[in-house]
């Protein structure tokens, strides 16, 4: 079993393996779906998976080779952020379809916890909320984008909010709330621990 000391120092490799075992995760769930995505969301989340595949691959590497700074694979985890993000944005801006899928998909939503979570790997209160806090904005453009551009409908009313083209305000508000809150958490965690 690993200690607080241990963590810090072998975080970046941790973080790393998560980040291809959700990249593998990624490419299996779309394999397995591919019928089911409209063709346009198909190669939008095949870039964002491919995206972050080479750089989990070029970090892996980097690691053999060399010690990358710590920088780096902050940069990287803000890629994640940035790629999961993007995707869920873009796939806001396609139709009204697609982006009543992307909101309604809690697992992408679920992700950014996975993200506040090992980003606090490397032991950095600040970079932990710095980072829930880009997740949070992204996110909430990724609704605006889908209000704006995608058509989507906001409603006060449960039973409005079932219907093709609306969601529920409340749940769709809460999204980047509960990602600032759960880095807040982790923020917390990491400033106990050190």
């Amino acid at each position: 079993m690993l200690s607080i000391a241990d963590l810090w120092k072998q975080g970046k490799i941790i973080i790393n393996r998560i980040r291809f075992g959700l990249v593998l995760l990624f490419l299996l769930a779309m394999i397995g779906a591919k019928d089911e995505f409209q063709p346009k969301m198909f190669l939008i989340h095949m870039i964002g998976t491919c995206t972050m595949g080479f750089y989990c691959a070029l970090a892996y590497v980097l690691e053999k080779k060399t010690n990358p700074p710590t920088w780096f694979h902050k940069i990287l985890i803000l890629m994640d952020t940035l790629v999961l993000s993007l995707t869920i944005i873009l796939d806001c801006s396609l139709s009204l379809e697609e982006a009543e899928a992307a909101l309604s998909n809690a697992v992408v939503y679920f992700i950014f916890f996975f993200n506040a979570i090992y980003s606090g790997f490397l032991g950095d209160r600040k970079f932990v909320l710095m980072n829930s806090l880009l997740g949070s904005v992204l996110s909430a453009i990724a609704l605006i984008v889908a209000v704006n551009v995608g058509g989507i409908q906001l409603s006060v009313d449960p039973k409005q909010s079932q219907e093709i083209g609306y969601v529920g305000l409340a749940g769709e508000v809460m999204k980047p709330i509960f990602i600032m809150i759960a880095g807040y958490i982790v923020s917390l965690l990491v400033q106990l621990l050190t």
